[in-house]
């Protein structure tokens, strides 16, 4: 496909004072001297790359060959963080919140003012959280943490709030321990046993080291107290708003049989390891005797492993007839003040992503990373300079690649797919305002190998082709009959043209050129023919495409095998990923 056989050596050409349109024909020159084909003068534009080095503010300009132009697509300025704010007082429900924040610049220590703020709380009796399987992970470093870190982080594992009492806050570490519990209900497992699940929040309660085990009974059961205050009936209920919590406990406990909640101690048996309560390397949690002989004290001293905390599961066994536990799964969700029609017309508005605004992004500077470091010949070291991309010249076809794709870190589970729908016109995109040359690339005024196009020949003609005469009886063209392509061996000769400058029509064309004054006032518009969307993600996904029939003007799906009429509205999707474009009253004249 390369018509070029014997390929030179060529080197970068860097602009230092000459005009932009010379050194881009230069380098457009150089670029044809390895690479002519259909391909070329079709697909392949050309860039204008400006480097600035930080350090000495040297300056690199170089026009470099593209087949594809890749945009960025605008990453929100603002993103947003949602989280459970769990109350120190168990008879308030959890409230779910949701903020917004700056990406670039906002740290935990400002998410901490902000929730104080929504929850009217004070910003030092609560802490942010994550919930894994086993224990909490508090979030630490809050100057230094930024809160778009939590919001990657919580993608994988919850995040809350949890305020704390100011006796929890003055707690004396030597006499008072804090002790997580979560709660679990019965429920049938697969093979219709039953077994304990986990079903709402995690939950804290600070004990006294010297508090026995039925003391510890008490104190859980105050957190759930509320429990029982809404499955009370109506006529006991000013009787039972009148007891305190410990005679509420000792009403519910010593008069029932079958008791309606179970502690348990959370092991740290893992197969290998023996419980620190038990001993049993197979166990699934150790229940605590309702027994006023074990105190907190005794636990703790069982426990070998400093990095261990006590834990415990509170297990409702269903004999609690009438409480209503999916209730501790309820929460209020403190949802944005509402907004009339326009602004939130505006607001959808502002969400929206046009391809417009991912050219101008293309344009925007970008600062180097490490692994891309650009080596400065004045400072003598690699520099992590600023770069500025610009389309210097647009291809009769022009590509357009939307970078759906981004990683966020060394791993591949840290990269992710941008699934925005970004809005582009299936006709009349106009690109003037992103391209500094309307000309073609393959308009510029340099020798190139045509295509020698094979057509009946009169005796004569056949007979001036093979003794290598012109039918004026000059050279000027060689057959190559080897590959069909005709090789220009010198300039053919022009009838000079004088303008009134002195120069004839052709020299006055490059003049105008290189002055970059190219007396175009039309726009550059291009017209959709064909899409490539892309489904799934990036450990797999499916390939579709839809394409325009440039006779019938009707558009087309093809989905493997299957090919049906599509209609144009479903052109443009959250989906679309390469996009084909024509300029636009361009016809294939080769």
């Amino acid at each position: 496909m390369n018509r070029v056989k014997q390929k030179p050596f060529t080197e970068v050409i860097e602009s230092e004072t000459q005009p932009d349109y010379e050194v881009g024909m230069k380098s457009w020159e150089n670029h044809l001297k390895r690479n002519q084909s259909i391909i070329v003068d079709l697909l392949h534009g050309q860039f204008k790359s400006k480097i600035t080095c930080p350090t000495c503010s040297r300056i690199s300009i170089t026009f470099d060959p593209f087949n594809s132009v890749t945009l960025p697509i605008p990453a929100k300025k603002e993103k947003e963080i949602d989280f459970f704010f769990l109350h120190a007082n168990h008879r308030e429900k959890p409230t779910k919140l949701s903020i917004k924040f700056p990406i670039k610049s906002h740290t935990v220590a400002q998410l901490r003012e902000e929730t104080a703020k929504l929850m009217k709380k004070d910003p030092k009796l609560f802490y942010f959280f994550f919930s894994t399987q086993h224990s909490r992970e508090v979030v630490k470093d809050e100057e230094h943490t930024s809160t778009n870190t939590l919001r990657k982080k919580k993608k994988i594992k919850p995040l809350f709030a949890c305020e704390i009492t100011e006796e929890e806050l003055n707690a004396n570490p030597e006499t008072y321990v804090k002790v997580d519990y979560q709660t679990t209900k019965k429920v049938l497992n697969y093979f219709g046993r039953p077994s304990r699940r986990k079903f709402t929040f995690f939950r804290s309660v600070c004990l006294n080291k010297n508090l026995n085990a039925q003391e510890v009974y008490m104190k859980i059961f105050e957190q759930y107290r509320i429990l029982w205050d809404e499955a009370i009936s109506d006529e006991q209920k000013e009787e039972w708003n009148k007891l305190s919590n410990e005679e509420a406990f000792h009403k519910i406990w010593d008069n029932s049989d079958n008791k309606p909640f179970q502690i348990y101690l959370v092991t740290n048996a893992r197969v290998f390891h023996e419980c620190f309560f038990c001993g049993e390397k197979r166990c699934e949690n150790c229940e605590l005797k309702y027994d006023s002989s074990i105190k907190v004290s005794d636990l703790l001293e069982k426990i070998k492993d400093p990095e261990f905390e006590l834990e415990f599961e509170v297990f409702f066994t269903g004999s609690g007839e009438g409480l209503d536990l999916d209730s501790l799964n309820s929460y209020t969700d403190l949802k944005k003040p509402s907004m009339n029609e326009t602004e939130e017309a505006k607001e959808a508005k502002e969400k929206d992503i046009d391809i417009y605004q991912c050219f101008r992004q293309f344009e925007e500077p970008e600062t180097l990373g490490e692994e891309n470091a650009w080596y400065c010949s004045k400072c003598k070291e690699h520099k992590r300079a600023t770069k500025k991309m610009e389309i210097f010249k647009a291809p009769p076809i022009m590509m357009v690649h939307l970078k759906r794709f981004k990683s966020e870190g060394a791993s591949i589970l840290s990269k992710s797919k941008i699934s925005a729908k970004v809005d582009f016109p299936l006709e009349n995109l106009d690109i003037s305002e992103f391209v500094a040359h309307p000309e073609f690339p393959m308009d510029y005024p340099v020798d190139r190998i045509t295509p020698g196009f094979k057509q009946e020949q009169t005796n004569e003609q056949a007979l001036n082709v093979e003794t290598n005469q012109t039918p004026n009886g000059e050279n000027g063209i060689e057959q190559d009959n080897n590959n069909g392509y005709v090789q220009l061996e010198e300039e053919t000769k022009m009838e000079e043209e004088v303008t009134n400058n002195g120069m004839n029509i052709e020299e006055e064309k490059n003049q105008e050129q290189l002055n970059g004054a190219n007396g175009n006032p039309n726009p550059l518009l291009y017209d959709l023919f064909a899409v490539v969307n892309h489904y799934g993600n990036l450990g797999f996904g499916h390939y579709t495409a839809y394409a325009k029939n440039h006779l019938t003007n009707k558009w087309y799906c093809f989905d493997d095998s299957s090919v049906m009429e599509e209609s144009e509205e479903n052109v443009c999707s959250s989906a679309s990923y390469v996009l084909f474009y024509k300029r636009k009253n361009w016809n294939f004249d080769f």
